[in-house]
């Protein structure tokens, strides 16, 4: 956790801030035990690891393919949580946004 636990603990912020209380540890362990996204075969989290993490918890995501998009997203406050690929920068994003 300590060198690649951003996306867990980001999660973890969002879903205690909308949902219920949760720990960086609780999205990580819920990650790695469902799947193969996180710290399998690279290290760190996927964004499909966050998917799934924010699928678990029941809350509403959109992915986002285009800086016009991203830039619209925070401009209308709607970006919380927001990744991108370390090896191809900014091609696969996604935001998640409360189920209000």
């Amino acid at each position: 956790m300590k060198e690649t636990g951003c996306v867990p603990t980001a999660l973890s912020m969002i879903i205690s801030g909308l949902k219920e209380n949760v720990t960086p540890v609780q999205v990580a362990d819920y990650i790695y035990d469902t799947s193969m996204e996180m710290n399998m075969t690279f290290s760190g989290t996927s964004s499909f690891g966050a998917e799934i993490a924010l699928d678990y918890w029941g809350l509403n995501y959109r992915t986002i393919n285009s800086k016009e998009d991203l830039e619209t997203a925070f401009k209308k406050r709607r970006c919380r949580l927001w990744c991108c690929r370390a090896w191809n920068f900014c091609k696969r994003l996604f935001y998640s946004c409360s189920c209000s």
